[in-house]
Order: structure tokens, then sequence, then C-alpha cells
């Protein structure tokens, strides 16, 4: 009889029904847990493992990204400085123009009589400029004809009024004779005719003229009328003023002598005077010299003169700015479109644009009209281009850095969602705005044939800072950061660069890790630059596959914890990634 039996015969009926009862539940829990243990133990141990991937060669981008509204980049608001009462308007609003096109035309009677006086002003300040600066010209006093210097009155530095006489000069190259012939004689006498002069003194014969002849005549001492006929002969060198000379004139008639001898004289006298008052301050030749027409003989400084001729050029100057102001101001009465765009009409109260309905031909009260009174500086229309559109959009002060001019970038607008346009940088702010301590600078993108693109849409942006082709690449979730160098683990069965043991410096971590060296990195990926070959399979250490599905706990390297261990998770927008296990965290781009 065994132990069993024993006990079930000194245990009396009821106790030992009770027993039975207790030890049957008491079997059947102890079956549940093994049971439980078998199927689920045994499941988790089979079927959990972390997920693995091979290093593969490819392309990466860094993006950095923002929201903002579409807008024209160039809008023009057109003004009138003046003025006036709209004549003409010339378009519709909602109308396409083109550069150049004639919009407005006002009129303002008040300009057109400033530009007519600003216009006479001128020319008067230019004719008293120019009848002052001959005058000042004058200050070089010049020899009028070619000749002798008789007499010279002043001396140097002696002041002189206008008009005081200055020298003499006699053209001392020719001489003439008036000598009398009576009527019979003058009938046959001609200018021109040949003329034999005798000098009395000299009792000589000079061959000469008639230069002139006198049909008035004179009574004679007889009675008899007189006539004078001047003769004129080339100078010698001997003759002078003063001698008795008589003449022979040889008509078609004959010869034919005057009645009385004449007396010569220089055929030319010129009293040279002072055209201003001042100080004869130079005298440029002696009396008796040789000068030719031209050459300078004097000059007479005038203080008052330089003041006069200084102040009336201002003058000049002031009248030219006046009538230039007054022509832009009236110019700027007649409005061209000054870019190619879509125009509206200002509206006369706020002085923004008519958005209304663009196909109507009238316009209602409150926007300009034709009779209209426009005060100067007043909105009259707005011409906003067709041609461009942009997109402002705020950038983290820690992705700035990267942002660079001629930056492509990749814009969508979620009203256009089967559109994807593209452009580049064209703006970046030189100063930030702050909001709740964090700092973001604006970064403007020009947008390229931008159909369809309306202006306030919204605008999702991508701009592109950073690209790189055919490199190795791993997920973003294998590196790990330890003490400031990075790692990733190989999966089982191969061989690590030291041999089986740990590469990280910490006996805790697994054989298998291996230290590498990264470049660009995304949300999704990173560049590794050295450690690792195409084709090596690596473990993803926050990422386990259990049954069909792929749990990503974030629990840190498996093998390894604490000691300082960051696994490199994805971020947000702008490429940011944070690490796990720290605080620290940096910016999508080189590693």
């Amino acid at each position: 009889m065994n132990v069993l039996e024993k006990l079930k015969q000194r245990i009396p009926g009821t106790l030992r029904r009770k027993w039975q009862f207790t030890a049957i539940i008491g079997v059947g829990i102890i079956l549940a847990v093994a049971l439980g243990w078998y199927f689920l133990g045994k499941k988790d141990t089979v079927q959990v493992q972390a997920a693995t991937t091979a290093v593969r060669r490819g392309n990466i981008e860094v993006t950095v990204s923002g929201t903002g509204s579409v807008k024209p980049s160039v809008t023009r608001n057109l003004t009138s400085s003046s003025g006036g009462t709209i004549t003409k308007i010339n378009f519709r609003t909602g109308q396409e123009v083109r550069t150049g096109d004639l919009l407005f035309e006002l009129d303002n009677e008040k300009l057109r009589t400033e530009l007519k006086k600003a216009e006479l002003e001128l020319q008067q300040a230019e004719l008293d400029y120019k009848t002052k600066a001959d005058e000042s010209r004058q200050q070089n006093v010049t020899a009028p004809i070619s000749g002798q210097i008789d007499i010279i009155e002043i001396e140097e530095g002696q002041d002189v009024q206008k008009n005081a006489t200055l020298m003499v000069i006699n053209d001392t190259s020719k001489l003439i004779a008036e000598i009398q012939f009576n009527g019979g004689q003058v009938n046959n006498i001609k200018p021109g005719q040949k003329a034999d002069v005798a000098i009395t003194s000299l009792m000589t014969i000079v061959e000469g003229k008639v230069h002139k002849v006198d049909r008035g005549g004179t009574a004679g001492i007889d009675g008899t009328k007189m006539y004078d006929v001047t003769v004129e002969i080339s100078n010698p060198g001997a003759l002078a003023p003063g001698m008795a000379v008589q003449a022979s004139i040889h008509t078609p008639s004959g010869i034919e002598s005057g009645y009385e001898n004449g007396t010569l004289e220089w055929v030319n006298t010129e009293i040279l005077r002072a055209g201003v008052a001042g100080t004869l301050e130079r005298l440029y030749a002696d009396e008796k010299a040789y000068v030719q027409k031209g050459q300078k003989v004097a000059y007479i400084s005038s203080n008052d003169m330089s003041t006069q001729l200084l102040s009336l050029e201002l003058r000049v100057q002031q009248a030219r700015l006046n009538l230039e102001t007054s022509q832009k101001e009236l110019a700027d009465c007649t409005i061209y479109a000054p870019v190619d765009g879509t125009v509206s009409v200002g509206n006369k109260q706020t002085g923004g644009g008519n958005s209304g309905n663009t196909n109507s031909t009238t316009i209602s009260d409150e926007y300009w009209q034709v009779g209209d009174e426009v005060s100067g500086g007043h909105l009259l229309a707005t011409v906003v281009s067709g041609g461009k559109m942009s997109v402002t959009v705020p950038v983290d002060e820690v992705d700035i850095a990267k942002v660079e001019f001629g930056q492509k970038a990749v814009v969508t607008v979620d009203a256009l969602p089967d559109r994807t346009f593209t452009g580049e940088v064209s703006g970046i702010a030189d100063q930030g705005t702050t909001s709740n301590g964090v700092s973001s600078f604006d970064v403007t993108i020009s947008i390229d044939r931008p159909e369809r693109l309306k202006e306030n849409m919204t605008a999702n942006v991508e701009i592109m800072v950073a690209q790189k082709n055919g490199v190795l690449l791993v997920p973003i979730e294998a590196v790990q950061e330890r003490q400031g160098r990075k790692f990733v683990i190989l999966a089982s069965g191969q061989p690590t660069v030291n041999g089986g043991e740990s590469d990280s410096g910490d006996n805790r971590a697994p054989a298998n890790m291996v230290a590498v060296e990264t470049g660009l990195y995304n949300e999704t990926s990173i560049e590794i630059t050295s450690g690792l070959k195409e084709g090596d399979v690596i473990t993803l250490v926050n990422t386990v596959i259990s049954g069909n599905s792929q749990d990503r706990p974030n629990m840190g390297m498996p093998g390894v914890s604490g000691g300082g261990v960051r696994i490199m998770n994805p971020g947000g927008s702008s490429g940011n990634r944070d690490f796990s296990g720290g605080s620290r965290n940096f910016s999508g781009g080189n590693r």
C-alpha cells in the first residue's frame, strides 16, 4: 500500500472529499501555467527577433520645409503725385495690360500754367546770362582791325569806365583823299576806275582807283557846283596822312583831272573803347606796335562782372530745374502701366483695389471714374505682374545657415493637388523674428511658370539644401551615438572589424558593434562615409519583428543599458533629429 492509500484510510470521509477537490484545483492551475509557458514562451523565443537591413548605395537629399502664402513677385501701385481731374480711364478692372499701356489721363490747369511760366523764366534767364557773358568776354580787349596802335590813352592799373577810350588803331596799309571835279567831269567818273595820284611833296605818282563818287555836290568858290571824288591808294611805306595829292582819272571820255588838291588820310581808323568797367590789369602791346585783327591787346579785370555772371548762371540753372519739375509734374498726369500684369482700379476712400466683378464694363461709385478729382499721392490703380509669383516661409534659426541664394525648391499648394511647381531661393532675411523663445528667418522662393497659382493660396515649400548621389546609406534608426562616436550593430554571423570584440569601449556592448563615420542625413536615411561596405547586414536597434507585425519600441540598444547611448530617431520637419537617452539635438545635414 503506497503512502497515498494509507493517508486515505486515515482521513475521515468528509475531509477526504475536501482534500480531493483541492488537489484537483491545484493540479489544474499547475497544468495551465505549464501549458502557457510551453506555448507562449516558446513562440516568443522563436519568433521575436530584431529587424535587419542591408547597407545599400543610393541618393540622399536634405531639405528645409515651410509653409507660406503665394504672392505676386511684382506689385505696382499707381499714383499721381500732382493729382488732377480724371479725363480718361483706358482699362477695365481685371484686364491684362502690357508695359507702357496708357491707363489714366488727368488734367491739371494749374500745372499747365506753371509750366508756361517756367518756360518764360528760363528764356529770360538765358537771355540775361548771354548778354552778361558777351559783356564779360570784353574783359579781354582785342584789336578790331589789323594796323598800327597810334595812341594808348590809359596805363596799367588805372580804373576805367565802360566805353572809355583805350587806344586808337590805324590801318596803315591804305590811304584815301577827296578830290573835287565839276559836273561835266563827274558824269564820266565811276567807282573802280583807274586813278593816277600825284604826291606833291614827294614829286611821285602812285596808282590808285576811284573809291567813291559824291553825286550830291557842293558849291565852289565861283559858284560852280563841285563834286567830291574819293580815290584810294596802297601805302608803299612812306606815305602818311596830311600829304597833299592831285588825281587824274582814266574815263571812257579821256583823262579827267581834279580842280583842287586833296589831303591823304588813313582808309580806316578804329577807336578801341572799354566794353566793361574795371581795372586795366594788363597791356599786351605798346604804342606804334603793329597788331593783327583779333589779337589780344589788353585785359580789364572786374570782380563785379564775375559775381554778376555767376549769379546769372545760377539763375539759369534754377530756371531749368523749375522747368523740369513742372514738366515732370504735368507728365505725371499721364499714367502708364509700369509692368505687364493685371490691373485693378483703386478705391476712392480706402485706396484699395477693386476686387469685385472683373468682367464688368462699369465701375461702382466707390472706385475712380472719369470726372473725379484726384489728390496728389492717392492710389489710382494696382498692377499685379503675372510673370512670376513667390512664397515666403519662416525657417528655423537652426536651419537658416544651410539656405543659400539660388537653391532649388519644390512648391505644392493644397488647392492644386495635381500640380508641383519649381522655384529657387531669391531672398533671405538678414533679421529674424522671435516667438516663444524661437527665432525664425523669412526665406522667399521665386516660382517658375506659376500658371493657375492665385494670390494668397497656401503653399508648402521644400528647399533642397544638400544632395549626394551614389553613397552608402542605412536607415536613420540603425545608427547609435555614444560618447561622441557613432555605431551600428552588424547582424549575427558577420565578422567585425576588430575580430569579435566591441568597438564601443564599453564591455556591456555587443561584440558586433562597429564604429562608423557619417555624412548627410534626413528623416529616413543617413550616409555612411566609413566603417561599412555595400551589402553589410546591420540590425535596426530599436526595431523588433514579432510574428507578422513589426514593432519599434523606444527601448534603446539591445544588450546595452544606460551608459549614455543615443539612438538616432527620425525628427520632425526640416530634417531635425533627436537622440533618445540624452538632451542633445541636431539638424539634418552633415554629421
